[in-house]
């Protein structure tokens, strides 16, 4: 079980903006109700979301390739979707890019690898979140 713990606050006077924290990190996100409003402060729940699923894509490539000393240069996780405005997330589009001197069997491997990160698995299937409320 993970012991991190992430703490989002919102406070009267900022807006959408949502001041992000864990125990090593600050990160910011927000969310543009209207074009009317400024350039939002952070990207909105759902590219953070999406980030995720990237970023641990492109990591598990790179910690599998560089465990079997496979030449992988780069790789380029591109992820967007399909959602409507106040909508849930239904499906995801992902585009793996890589680069190196790979075969073409390494090349499919990484790829099957890359859909096994964490994220990929957790979004694919149900995920029971359990909500309570504190005075």
């Amino acid at each position: 079980m993970s012991d991190e713990t992430i703490l989002a606050t919102q406070r009267a006077g900022d807006g959408l903006r949502v001041d992000i924290t864990s125990s090593q990190h600050k990160w910011v996100g927000d969310e543009h109700a209207s074009e009317d409003i400024q350039k939002p402060a952070g990207p909105d729940p759902f590219a953070q979301l999406l980030g995720s699923l990237a970023s641990c894509m492109a990591i598990t490539v790179r910690m599998y390739t560089d465990r079997k000393g496979w030449p992988l240069d780069e790789v380029r996780v591109e992820v967007s979707d399909d959602r409507k405005p106040a909508q849930p997330l239904e499906r995801a589009f992902a585009k793996v890019t890589l680069v190196g001197d790979l075969d073409e069997e390494q090349r499919q491997r990484v790829f099957d690898i890359s859909k096994r990160c964490p994220v990929h698995r957790t979004l694919a299937q149900s995920v029971s979140i359990q909500t309570t409320l504190e005075a």
